[in-house]
């Protein structure tokens, strides 16, 4: 790369910092992830007793994201929430800087237009999660798998297994693209010689030894093989029909993943297009990711950036065809740059300007912190019987909460069906006072318009303690 091409590409990776900081949701799970970390500090202590529900206190979890949240609870410490999206934006662009790397050839303007197109397709997803260290990883995966040897790769890559069971239960999917991208690399070669001679190549046998080598390091992590039984936790549960990340892109209406669906319809028409030349590893890598991306919307942003490689090869057999010339892109390329300022600039004073959108006050809006408040100034403490959204918040806000239900539902921590036990709590159904007195709460915290509400309203044994647009509190007469 020459001068012109590193500046264009620091300006790029200052706009996609600058856009993800516009994003300023708050996820649930961040609360419980702040607070896994400061508990974990705190005790230093990894494997801990579940000291937040009141349910389940005692049970030993598979906190599988252990890692990160240490991270989280320090930011948080020395720099509140905002810190945390500022970190939230610097991973961002990481993930931008290896999707680039991985796919940097000669063609320096496709590489370019591929990384844009990526990032633009899965930025919606860049949200203040763990999941973002899979997305990083998974980049980073496949700038090795594309830029280095078999021998040289195959050490960081042991390396990048082992950080990433230790951040997100997706590793999975990186064990996945890792084995499709060996087995269909060394395929090629067998039937492009019409000989088995390739499987005794050196390099093909380090990439052979790679597999379960990586797959070996996840082991080195807090639980062992338990992480493993969280992951397929996961995939398998029944919350995927109550969860709507987890449910496949049909359940959607079309305009919700319309992006998705045009970006994967022009790749597979170009891969019609110039069949004969794809690179047969390159779509074996990203070929199951987009199947499981169909099956939980969840995993779509995974599939799309494992496609990076392919969808490099066909912009790039396309702009071939199409005769562009350098000197063409070369006019242009100041426009474009001068368009990255433009964006970097208003999108970070938007930031710091627009107090609607300031992260340390943004969650006001989607939690019950006006109850938390009252909680607080007239010291009730105790158990609470809550949505599921604000455990998180809620065992975050204070040591004396415990909580029915948080973001550990059904995957972490509580067993099979809770999440459908708590639901039909919540909704109502036959039996749903038997299910609510189950570990006597001594309240309930639920939103302003839950079918419960109207029957607690009525109840001899519940009367309201506060209330406002978003929340209300229920305490025993």
């Amino acid at each position: 790369m020459n001068k012109n091409e590193k500046f264009f590409l620091i300006l790029f990776l200052a706009a996609v910092f600058c856009i993800s900081l516009l994003q300023g949701m708050v996820d649930p799970d961040l609360f419980w992830h702040i607070r896994a970390g400061k508990d974990i500090l705190d005790s230093q202590k990894i494997v801990l007793p579940d000291t937040w529900n009141y349910l389940f206190e005692g049970q030993i979890w598979v906190n599988q994201q252990w890692l990160v949240q240490i991270v989280y609870a320090f930011l948080y410490k020395i720099g509140g929430i905002s810190l945390l999206f500022y970190f939230k934006s610097l991973v961002c662009s990481l993930i931008a800087l290896f999707v680039f790397l991985s796919i940097k050839r000669e063609n320096i303007f496709i590489s370019f237009l591929t990384t844009a197109i990526i990032i633009a397709v899965v930025g919606r997803y860049f949200l203040m999660r763990t999941q973002l260290f899979s997305f990083l990883f998974l980049a980073v995966l496949i700038y090795f798998l594309e830029n280095k040897s078999p021998q040289n790769r195959i050490i960081p890559l042991i390396f990048l297994f082992a950080l990433w069971s230790n951040i997100h239960a997706f590793f999975g999917l990186g064990l996945m693209a890792l084995g499709m991208y060996v087995s269909f690399s060394i395929l090629t070669q067998i039937y492009n010689e019409k000989s088995f001679s390739p499987l005794f190549a050196k390099d093909n046998l380090f990439q052979v030894i790679s597999v379960p080598l990586c797959a070996l390091s996840t082991l080195l992590n807090p639980f062992g093989i338990k992480i493993y039984q969280t992951a397929g936790t996961i995939f398998s549960h029944k919350q995927d029909t109550l969860v709507s990340e987890w449910l496949p892109v049909w359940k959607y209406p079309l305009v919700s993943n319309l992006i998705f669906y045009i970006f994967f319809a022009v790749l597979i028409f170009l891969s019609i297009l110039f069949i004969e030349k794809i690179k047969p590893a390159q779509a074996a890598m990203a070929l199951p990711l987009i199947i499981f991306g169909f099956y939980s919307v969840r995993i779509l942003p995974f599939s799309v950036i494992a496609s990076a490689p392919l969808l490099f090869f066909l912009l790039n057999e396309l702009y071939s065809i199409l005769k562009i010339k350098k000197e063409q892109i070369q006019k242009i390329s100041p426009l474009f740059a001068a368009l990255l300022v433009l964006i970097s600039i208003s999108s970070f004073s938007y930031r710091l300007t627009n107090p609607l959108h300031i992260p340390d006050t943004v969650y006001r809006e989607d939690y019950p912190v006006g109850a938390v408040a009252f909680m607080k100034e007239n010291n009730l403490k105790g158990k609470i019987f809550n949505e599921f959204d604000w455990g998180g918040f809620l065992v975050f806000s204070s040591n004396d909460f415990k909580t029915a239900i948080d973001g550990r539902t059904a995957v972490l921590l509580f067993p099979k069906g809770y999440l459908e036990y708590w639901r039909d709590t919540v909704d109502t159904k036959e039996g749903w006072k038997e299910r609510l007195e189950n570990g006597s709460p001594d309240y309930i915290l639920l939103f302003s318009d839950d079918f419960l509400v109207s029957e607690l309203m009525q109840s001899k044994e519940w009367q309201v303690l506060y209330g406002d647009s978003i929340s209300i509190l229920f305490g025993k007469k």
